[in-house]
């Protein structure tokens, strides 16, 4: 049986707290190597920022 390489497409929420903030995240992340987020669970920390 062959094994099909299927791309995984993952659909995630966009209406998360964390979206409005991710430009000044990409901002922050090219200035620096390293960022603390703190946000309250089901922000979309996790799911949202690399």
């Amino acid at each position: 049986m062959q094994k099909q390489n299927t791309p995984l497409l993952l659909s995630l929420p966009s209406d998360l707290p964390i979206q409005a903030l991710l430009p000044q995240i990409q901002q922050v992340l090219t200035q620096h190597n390293t960022a603390i987020l703190q946000a309250e669970p089901g922000a979309g920390k996790s799911t949202q920022v690399p």
